[in-house]
């Protein structure tokens, strides 16, 4: 997705979060648009896998082991980025706003080429 769509794309996520009437769900919106942002933010910064630790799963017991401390790092890193951090956060970033756009579908500004796409 050019800059330009992915720009459109946050606009209208954003603007549509901003909408919701129920308070509870503007708020989850809001934290993962913000996940999205940090993922983005910390992919480009550091090489270093440990961020992934600390700004997706360091707040959860997802992975039984306190936030994912089982997994090596590298191990996240790969399977979650590949070999390049930006692109694939970059690209996890648009999959989480198209997701979110999803629920405005009926919106008359919402584009079709949004629809979230599976990635295999």
């Amino acid at each position: 997705m050019k800059r330009k769509e992915r720009k459109r794309l946050a606009a209208f996520v954003q603007a549509r979060t901003e909408e919701l009437a129920d308070p509870a769900l503007r708020e989850s919106h809001r934290a993962l648009l913000a996940l999205s942002v940090r993922l983005r933010k910390e992919a480009t910064r550091d090489a270093d896998w440990d961020w992934v630790e600390s700004a997706a799963f360091g707040a959860a017991d997802w992975f039984g082991g306190g936030g994912g401390a089982d997994w090596a790092d590298e191990e996240i890193g790969d399977s979650i980025f590949g070999d390049d951090p930006e692109s694939e956060a970059d690209a996890l970033t648009v999959a989480i706003q198209r997701a979110l756009a999803l629920a405005h579908a009926g919106h008359p500004d919402y584009d079709p080429a949004w629809r979230p796409r599976l990635r295999r």
